[in-house]
Parts: structure tokens; sequence; C-alpha cells
């Protein structure tokens, strides 16, 4: 695995690590927040931070495996004479 696609996958990881902490903490905050304001908070903007966070680490690794590709296609073992 190349540096740069390394360095890509390791970011989705800890894009999907922090998703997953926060997530962890916010089950912890609705123990003691749990009103219309908390459940608003919830829906308007962790529901589309986790739909985004998401969605960004997939486009990440689909942008490590390319580039891994081009790597592999560009390396000198694979070029011929």
């Amino acid at each position: 695995m190349r540096m740069g696609q390394g360095n890509l996958i390791a970011n989705s990881a800890a894009l999907r690590k922090a998703l997953v902490a926060l997530r962890q903490r916010w089950d912890e905050t609705k123990t003691h927040w749990h009103d219309t304001a908390s459940q608003n908070f919830q829906e308007e903007h962790l529901a589309e931070l986790e739909k985004h966070c998401q969605a960004a680490a997939e486009q990440i690794e689909q942008i490590a495996h390319v580039l891994g590709k081009i790597c592999a296609d560009c390396s000198p073992e694979r070029q011929t004479i």
C-alpha cells in the first residue's frame, strides 16, 4: 500500500472512530437532556453530521482504492518496453 493511500484509509478510519465516539457521547448526554430541544438537535444537527461523515468516509475509501490502482498501473514493474 502506498503512503498516500494508507493515509487516506487511516483518515477514513479516524473519521469513523470519531463518529462512533460522538454517538456514544450523545447517547450518554440524552440520559440527562431529553426534551424537545435535544430531539431537535439530534434531528437537525447530529443526524445530518452522521450522514455526511459516513458519506465522506465512503468517498475517501473509494479515492484510496482508485489511488491504489493508479499507483499500481504506474509502477515501474508494470512498465513495458
